[in-house]
């Protein structure tokens, strides 16, 4: 009778034979934080399909992790241009000047704060719009209501993001005495 290793004892075998392999690929392509969060979620992957993997190691399992690594990649970065995305079309809103190039930091983060004071169901359907670029017909089918109360309501929510990076705006121009 043989005895099968515990699920987690041949997941850290999998870990110590292809983690660096996985952090290394990962390092060349994006900067050193970044890569250790696509590491991680990656990680998660294998633990989540860890009876996918050969038992026998080796080359084979160390090329599949890197390819559940290269994935995870993929997926963060099509993330962070979804965010610049938005982060865009939010600023846009009102503020022209910014429509004609990429939002400074100081842009992101008022953005950040403003969205982040809203009322969770206006910062919904602002991302609904904004981030996942759907139409006041789709958001209607994605929050149980008609396209009619989305538009007054994408409407409204977009007023007040504006009023907030206006204040917000006139509070960093403003002279401090």
């Amino acid at each position: 009778m043989s005895v099968q290793p515990e699920p987690h004892d041949a997941f850290e075998a999998v870990v110590r034979r292809a983690g660096p392999a996985m952090l290394a690929y990962a390092r060349r392509r994006v900067d050193a934080e970044t890569a250790q969060d696509v590491v991680a979620e990656a990680l998660l992957v294998l633990w989540r399909r860890r009876h996918e993997v050969s038992r026998g190691g080796g080359d084979e399992e160390i090329a599949w992790a890197i390819g559940i690594t290269r994935g995870c990649l993929a997926n963060a970065q099509r993330s962070a241009r979804r965010h610049l995305s938005l982060v865009g079309r939010l600023a846009s809103l009102e503020r022209a000047p910014l429509a004609h190039g990429p939002p400074s930091p100081e842009t992101d983060d008022e953005l950040h704060a403003a969205l982040g004071s809203l009322r969770k169901e206006d910062q919904e359907l602002l991302r609904l719009w904004a981030w996942d670029e759907l139409k006041p017909a789709q958001i209607a089918v994605v929050l149980g209501t008609t396209p009619e109360v989305v538009s007054v309501r994408l409407h409204r929510a977009k007023k007040r993001l504006s009023a907030l990076l206006e204040t917000a705006a006139t509070r960093t121009t403003s002279p401090t005495h």
